[in-house]
């Protein structure tokens, strides 16, 4: 028999939080960490990130570790054009993430969003920066 501590946390002008202690085998701890592990990560990764990307671009990613996660809230062209939106990646286009960060397109693809999610993958060699399923090669700024 194993335990598991849940705690359990109220929202509101209380801001109340009780643990209880579940007295569990550890087949049944296992299950349930593996449960709470799975909810909390679909919680915090968006789904329109991960929509529509097959296992082959997946594989690309192989080896890489996410680094962050952002809202890409304009760009800037290497010609100065800017915009509010995400149109894709141009050769040497600054992508702005949350206003502060950017990184530096090193292909050419056709996207459009307004403010998606980016996650920003790194390996130490390069970085990848996925935006609704299509995975984008791109550089330090």
């Amino acid at each position: 028999m194993g335990a598991i501590a849940l705690v359990i946390v109220c929202a509101g002008p209380a801001r109340a939080w009780r643990r209880v202690d579940l007295d569990v085998d550890h087949t049944e701890a296992y299950a349930m960490r593996k449960l709470i592990m799975t909810a909390l990560v679909a919680a915090i990764l968006p789904s329109p990130v991960f929509a529509d990307i097959s296992e082959a671009d997946l594989e690309q990613l192989k080896g890489y570790t996410i680094l962050g996660s952002f809202t890409i809230t304009g760009f800037r062209d290497a010609n100065g054009e800017k915009s509010d939106s995400f149109e894709g990646c141009e050769f040497g286009r600054r992508i702005i993430l949350n206003d502060s960060y950017s990184v530096v397109c090193s292909e050419y693809r056709y996207q459009y969003a307004y403010r998606p999610k980016a996650i920003i993958f790194g390996d130490g060699r390069g970085l990848r920066m996925l935006v609704s399923g299509q995975i984008y090669r791109v550089t330090k700024d």
